[in-house]
C-alpha cells in the first residue's frame, strides 16, 4: 500500500513536466550513404572539375633525320644551269650534308670537291674546305650533326664546266679507338651553260 502511495506521488509530480515539453521526433537515418558521409574516416570528394588539357608541343623536324647519312642537296643527276653573261659571276647553288655520328663520336668537318665523273678525290675542285657543323638548330637535333650552305662555282680562264662531273663529301669524325675517321658520300652532277646577252660568241 505505500509503494502504490509512492508510485501515485511520483505519477502526479512527472505529469506536467511531460505535458510542458513539446513533443520532438528524433528520426534515426542508418542508411549506408548517410553512414558514409557521418564517418570521421571518410575521404572528402575531390573538386570534380578538371583543368583544361594542355596543347601538346610538336616534336621539331630537323633537315637531317636520325640514320640519315651524306649528300641530301643536291639529289644525284641535278643538272646545274650556269648563266654566261660575260660576267663571270659564279653559279651557287646549296649543299646539305647530314652525317650519322651521335653519342660517342662526332663530327667535326667536311670538305666539298668536284671532279671528273666517277673520280672520288680532293683532286678536282675543292667547293668548300673544312666547313664546321650548322649549330642553328634546323639541320640536326640535340647530339646530331648536319651540314647546310651554298657553294659557288666560276668559269676557270672564262671556261664554263659542262657536262657530268661528280661531287664529293668528305667528312672527318671522331672514332672510338682511334683519333678520327673518315667518311665518304659522292654523286654525280649535270653541269650545262646557257647562253645570255653579254656572252662571248
Amino acid at each position: 500500500m505505500k509503494s502504490l502511495t509512492t508510485l501515485l506521488t511520483l505519477l502526479t509530480f512527472l505529469l506536467p513536466l511531460t505535458h510542458a515539453m513539446p513533443p520532438t521526433n528524433i528520426d534515426f537515418d542508418l542508411s549506408p550513404d548517410l553512414l558514409k558521409r557521418q564517418s570521421p574516416n571518410t575521404t572528402l570528394p575531390l573538386s570534380t572539375s578538371t583543368s583544361p588539357t594542355s596543347t601538346p608541343v610538336p616534336t621539331p623536324s630537323y633537315l637531317c633525320a636520325y640514320g640519315d647519312f651524306g649528300f641530301k642537296s643536291p639529289a644525284p643527276n641535278t643538272t646545274i644551269t650556269q648563266l654566261d653573261d660575260g660576267t663571270y659571276s659564279g653559279t651557287s647553288f646549296e649543299i646539305l650534308f647530314c652525317s650519322n655520328q651521335y653519342f660517342k663520336t662526332r663530327s667535326v668537318g667536311l670538305t666539298v670537291g668536284l671532279s671528273s665523273v666517277g673520280r672520288v678525290d680532293k683532286g678536282g675542285m675543292v667547293l668548300a674546305l673544312d666547313y664546321r657543323p650548322s649549330g642553328d638548330g634546323k639541320v640536326a637535333g640535340a647530339g646530331f650533326y648536319g651540314y647546310l650552305f651554298n657553294v659557288t662555282i666560276y668559269p676557270i680562264s672564262g671556261s664554263y664546266i659542262s657536262g657530268k662531273r661528280t661531287l664529293s663529301g668528305f667528312e672527318v669524325a671522331t672514332g672510338y679507338y682511334n683519333a678520327y675517321n673518315y667518311n665518304v658520300d659522292s654523286l654525280d652532277l649535270d653541269f650545262v651553260v646557257v647562253k645570255g646577252e653579254g656572252a662571248d660568241p
